[in-house]
């Protein structure tokens, strides 16, 4: 999807940022024991990671290495974008986690190139598209907050010691996740970071195939604790908002979101839907989706 030079150019870009939020953001907010259990921990910014995965987010806990490559950031950071536009022109976003699907089920050997185009050219969007106030703003917050969350996520796995996914049954592996999600949620509720992206990262990561996503995998379970915690906490995670009180109906909508990707999950006949969507769409349909 992205140049070896693209990449060295989005690393100039997420590199000292993404250092920042893990030295500062993250770093200084932990408690005193659980900077003793994260001693060991370090951040890892490779152009790509070693799983053929657009979100490729792990965790060493034998190095303690959290590993977040930069084509994933920039990856996840465009979708943001994009759906932040689609959203601002009153189109369906359902188009952008459409071609999610598309990367999952069809194969990049026949497209120019032999790989797939980024989600802002696939779904056409306008080269001066930040100028546009409000998707620059939503896209941020997308982004900021679910890097946040999934570093705080990938630090959780390293200092509970978890077990690699490869020895484990997907019991055991449910519960590592659910567990480092429920860290990364009390630290940022810790701090007040409203958690604005999960939603969207959710919805993406639930098209590449939760059952076979072998780093990460997917439950309607996980996604119905992240939501439960999200919802019983919108308070302490808005309270430090310029206008909290603006700011809880977005948090609500965000749980109710992401217990409705849950219920999707278990859905057989919706599963279904989208390998068909991924198998049988083209990007110029993903495009005419919003061309009225």
């Amino acid at each position: 999807m992205y140049s070896a030079a693209e990449l060295e150019q989005a690393a100039a870009n997420y590199r000292p940022n993404l250092r920042g939020v893990w030295l500062e953001d993250l770093g200084n907010e932990l408690t005193p024991a659980e900077r003793r259990a994260a001693a060991c921990a370090s951040l890892h910014l490779p152009l790509r990671g070693q799983n053929n995965h657009p979100f490729d987010f792990y965790a060493n806990t034998a190095t303690g290495e959290v590993t977040v490559p930069i084509r994933a950031v920039k990856f996840f950071d465009d979708l943001a974008i994009a759906v932040a536009w689609l959203e601002s022109q009153g189109c369906d976003t359902l188009s952008a986690f459409d071609y999610v699907s598309m990367m999952r089920y069809q194969s990049p050997a026949s497209l120019p190139g032999g790989r797939f185009p980024t989600p802002r050219q696939v779904l056409g969007l306008p080269r001066n598209v930040l100028s546009n106030a409000f998707v620059v703003d939503v896209s941020q917050k997308t982004l900021k907050s679910t890097v946040y969350f999934l570093m705080a996520h990938e630090l959780a796995h390293v200092m509970y010691e978890h077990a690699g996914y490869e020895s484990i049954s997907a019991t055991v592996a449910q519960r590592q996740e659910i567990e480092a999600d429920q860290f990364a949620l009390q630290v940022m509720r810790r701090i007040a970071v409203p958690p604005a992206g999960l939603a969207v990262f959710f919805a993406a990561v639930s098209r590449v195939d939760p059952e076979q996503t072998r780093t990460h995998p997917l439950s309607s379970d996980r996604l119905g604790m992240v939501a439960t915690y999200i919802r019983e906490n919108a308070g302490a995670f808005t309270r430090v908002q310029r206008d909290p009180g603006s700011w809880l109906p977005r948090i609500q909508d965000m749980a109710r979101e992401i217990d409705r990707l849950a219920r999707l999950l278990d859905d057989p006949d919706v599963r279904a839907l989208q390998r068909r969507n991924g198998s049988g769409k083209t990007f110029a349909s993903l495009q005419s989706s919003c061309s009225a």
